[in-house]
């Protein structure tokens, strides 16, 4: 995939739209694309863009399947991760 970088946003942009349209926003799959997409910004060091939707996953798992669940839990390790090294820490 290196190198492919616009090509895979477009498509991850593609999966995030059809899975609004027909599961709407939340839902687990959206959430995953939502994910899929802040992951490929934060490995192009795009981390002000991954920033937002880490957050809105963390939300939208949190609504759907609680914050105790194993992945509500990774996803806000990565938001908080994220959060420390662009200095916006709001204390977890």
């Amino acid at each position: 995939m290196v190198g492919r970088y616009e090509e895979a946003e477009r498509l991850l942009r593609q999966a995030m739209e059809t899975n609004r349209t027909v599961l709407g926003e939340q839902n687990q799959n959206f959430a995953t694309n939502l994910n899929n997409l802040a992951v490929l910004y934060a490995s192009t060091n795009r981390y002000e863009e991954a920033e937002p939707l880490y957050r809105q996953v963390l939300q939208i798992l949190l609504k759907v399947l609680g914050p105790r669940h194993p992945r509500t839990k990774t996803i806000q390790a990565n938001d908080d991760a994220l959060r420390r090294m662009l200095g916006t820490d709001r204390g977890g």
